[in-house]
């Protein structure tokens, strides 16, 4: 391998006659606030008075990191290997000055600026922005890295957004009020000044060179794949890309990574690519961790596990539509009548927070047409009732469980008929049976929800209890979450110490709940109650009733509290073998 490199400045880089390309491998522009914010505080931290008081600065060496490229010294196209997002970061920095400098007055400083550094002059006279990103474009191009910005466009993706953010950021810092916070002595021209002198000449680089596109992937592997700057994810896609290289007509890996990463965007609750890839890793080839799966990946490619690029990316492709059926259920995805259950399921495991079962699920979905349909609805049910007890009632953590979802996942995945399938299932909800908290932490758990107006968190999770009650009672047309509001039996403002559980709290529909009058006897409360069609506020006014209860006490709270608790651990709730 054949590399040269140096130590260089900003004008040193960007000065030249060259043009900057940000390759296919790369990732998207993913700096946010918080990086702009440190990086925007490196560049005015490096810039002192030259002694206190003074209305002169002096600047400051500082290094940025490194600056990896494909090409010789000779050549007028250079491919960023590593050192994208600082490059990007920069060139909206220098776009920002330009304009400060222009509105400021100084329109020949913001013009040579712009002209120097961000827009230059091929040999044949064409002008050419020195860095050039196909991924953001035309938005980067016509409405930042251009002197007279189109407004033709409005940032769609999260990467354009992100690219408007730090602009916006940037000129705001650079503006004069702002500036002058900064360095209360000295004019803003001359501080404009320090600003461009800091960014192009003392930040320094690594400047490191390649001929062969081949060693520039294998510098990027073992730049980031030990520091881990760069996620799995990023270096698989280093791999695919390198295997897919041909983009003529079409670059094919490109169109279809970006369509992953739209599925992925598309739905209410944006999924990032790296927890997709990590389940969908563990789903198909077993659990690794994440600073794991590059070298697990590394291993298969070496033993031909993983070969062809292209069934590899269609692979992920297709998973990443179901994966976002898993993360954000719609109930038009599951058309037919017993499919409503495997929504139910889904939503439940979401108002959960439950991710660790998604690479089995995953894997569940992929292979539905080796297992019996009424299966799958009762494994999603297992799932769900023991994620509930678990999960949402008990916050319990147990190590071994992604590993065991992982494994039950590629068995199933490879399951070759309906009966293999239906024993891998039940030795997994064996597994979640015997990880069950106990009846007694469960009450535990139960008596510990809580809601009231000042600590709404447990709503959804309440709601949820109330609509498995509800559909047990009744047996079928299962109670949707936004159709009822919570009543509080004992009137909040007695700020009695059960006031916010589960055993005080009863489902009526918004206008039942509603009309009742503030202040309101028990016994008062109950006519409004008879007006509910609700079997879970029939069988509690018919209990007031037959027990002559005249006011709702704490006793009566943690009485109903574990007798709901003790009915949805041993019935409703009850984890059950296919």
């Amino acid at each position: 391998m054949e590399l040269h490199a140096y130590t260089k400045n900003l004008n040193e880089i960007f000065s030249l006659n060259k043009k900057y390309i940000v390759p296919r491998f790369q990732r998207e522009f993913s700096w946010t606030k918080e990086e702009i914010t440190e990086f925007w505080e490196d560049i005015t931290t490096c810039i002192s008075q030259t002694k206190k008081g003074s209305k002169t600065l002096k600047n400051e060496d500082y290094f940025i990191g490194s600056l990896v490229l494909i090409g010789d010294d000779a050549s007028f196209e250079h491919s960023i290997v590593d050192g994208q997002q600082r490059l990007t970061t920069l060139t909206i920095l220098l776009r920002a000055l330009s304009d400060a400098f222009i509105a400021a007055g100084e329109n020949q400083i913001g013009m040579a600026l712009y002209s120097n550094y961000i827009e230059g002059t091929d040999n044949d006279g064409k002008p050419y922005f020195k860095l050039v990103n196909e991924t953001p474009k035309p938005y980067f191009q016509s409405e930042i890295q251009h002197i007279q910005p189109e407004k033709d466009y409005q940032p769609t993706t999260d990467e354009e957004k992100l690219l408007q953010e730090t602009f916006l950021f940037l000129k705001s810092n650079l503006e004069e009020k702002n500036l002058s916070r900064i360095f209360p002595s000295t004019p803003y021209q001359e501080a404009l000044k320090s600003i461009r002198t800091q960014t192009l000449n003392h930040l320094k680089f690594i400047y490191i060179n390649v001929k062969k596109e081949d060693d520039a992937y294998s510098i990027f592997e073992t730049l980031n794949a030990r520091g881990m700057s760069l996620s799995s994810v990023d270096l698989i896609k280093n791999w695919i890309f390198k295997k897919l290289k041909r983009t003529h007509p079409s670059d094919v890996a490109r169109k279809i990574w970006k369509e992953i990463s739209e599925e992925l965007r598309s739905r209410q609750t944006p999924i990032g690519i790296e927890n997709f890839f990590r389940h969908h890793w563990n789903s198909k080839y077993g659990y690794s961790s994440e600073d794991r799966i590059y070298k697990s990946f590394k291993l298969l490619t070496k033993n031909g596990e993983i070969g062809d690029a292209k069934v590899f990316l269609d692979s992920l492709k297709t998973e990443a539509k179901t994966y976002n059926k898993i993360c954000n259920p719609l109930e038009s995805d599951w058309k037919q009548q017993q499919e409503k259950n495997i929504y139910s399921s889904l939503t439940a495991l979401n108002i959960f927070k439950v991710t660790q079962a998604r690479p089995f699920i995953l894997a569940l979905f992929e292979n539905k047409s080796n297992i019996n349909a009424n299966h799958l609805v009762k494994t999603m049910q297992a799932l769900e009732h023991f994620h509930f007890a678990f999960t949402a009632v008990c916050s319990s953590r147990a190590s071994g469980l992604d590993g065991k979802y992982a494994k039950s996942a590629k068995d199933i995945r490879f399951s070759k008929n309906k009966a293999d399938s239906k024993r891998i299932l039940n030795d997994l909800i064996e597994s979640l049976i015997q990880k069950t908290p106990s009846e007694s932490a469960f009450l535990d758990g139960i008596s510990n929800i809580w809601f009231c107006n000042e600590y709404t968190k447990d709503k959804k999770l309440i709601q949820y209890i109330f609509s498995k009650i509800e559909t047990f009672h009744q047996g079928s047309n299962e109670l949707k979450l936004h159709e009822f509001s919570l009543e509080h039996i004992q009137d909040q403002k007695e700020d009695g110490d059960f006031m916010g559980c589960i055993g005080n709290l009863t489902p009526l529909a918004a206008d039942v709940n509603n009309a009742i009058p503030e202040g309101s006897t028990l016994e008062q409360k109950v006519k409004y109650y008879k007006k509910s069609s609700l079997q879970t506020v029939k069988i509690l006014t018919a209990d007031i009733e037959k027990r002559g209860i005249k006011k709702w006490s704490d006793k009566e709270i943690n009485s109903r509290t574990a007798a709901i608790g003790k009915n949805l651990y041993h019935t409703i709730m009850k984890i059950e073998k296919i």
